[in-house]
């Protein structure tokens, strides 16, 4: 409820990247995932004070074969 600090990004549950928002740029990049596959993506918002967002909608994202 203070200030986006950051984003945890979760894949099938499992933690696998933390971005810390420094400045504008919010790109990210998420390696190592496997061709032709189906991935369960989260994004989770963290704040100032270490409160997480609550709610995240899940979204099923499906890399290229």
């Amino acid at each position: 409820n203070v200030n986006v600090a950051g984003y945890y990004f979760y894949l099938n549950g499992v933690k696998v990247a933390t971005y810390e928002r420094i400045n504008d740029n919010n790109s990210i990049f998420l390696d190592g995932l496997s061709r032709n596959t189906a991935y369960e993506l989260e994004i989770v918002a963290y704040d100032d004070d270490g409160n997480l967002s609550t709610e995240n909608p899940v979204k099923t994202v499906q890399t290229s074969p």
